[in-house]
């Protein structure tokens, strides 16, 4: 995605504000690649300064496909942040780099979706998981497997402790 910011040079100071829509490339994260087949749609606001910086804000909403980490059921996950980052021709470690009068928004976007992904993603909050011994979606009903307990356990000791 790319934003045209030609307009920030002839009226410095001045906010502008843009929508966006379109494909966004794939994100790799914690094993799993998120792509967003729908594309994704994004809200500016921009102003340069006296720097020759610009200023970037906004919203970021897609949707993509992910795999639940506790039963691996595939499930729709909704992307949905808000952002302000700074854009400079020559930028330190901290901003990023934008050309001429057209800023290239792909870089910022994807490590922003990166740091707003959870750590665990669930396909419902109160999700269940797998039958540690048969595999079985816990979320579709209990298994056949016996719930006595594993003697071989190091927490087994401990049952031992509290009063029924």
């Amino acid at each position: 995605m790319k934003l045209d910011v030609s307009n920030v040079f002839e009226n410095p100071g001045m906010v502008f504000e843009k929508k966006l829509s379109g494909p966004i490339g794939s994100v790799k994260f914690q094993g799993q690649e998120f792509e967003f087949n729908n594309g994704a749609d994004v809200t500016l606001s921009y102003f340069g300064d006296e720097e020759d910086g610009i200023t970037v804000t906004g919203g970021f909403e897609a949707e993509t496909t992910a795999a639940c980490d506790r039963c691996l059921k595939e499930f729709k996950y909704t992307v949905e942040f808000s952002f302000t980052e700074y854009y400079k021709e020559s930028p330190d470690d901290t901003q990023y780099k934008y050309s001429g009068e057209t800023i290239e928004l792909g870089d910022m976007l994807t490590d922003n979706i990166i740091l707003n992904l959870p750590t665990k993603l669930l396909c419902e909050q109160d999700c269940k998981g797998l039958c540690p011994k048969c595999g079985a979606n816990l979320n579709e009903g209990q298994c056949g497997c016996e719930s006595e307990p594993d003697e071989s356990n190091p927490f087994y000791g401990l049952k031992d402790l509290i009063d029924d």
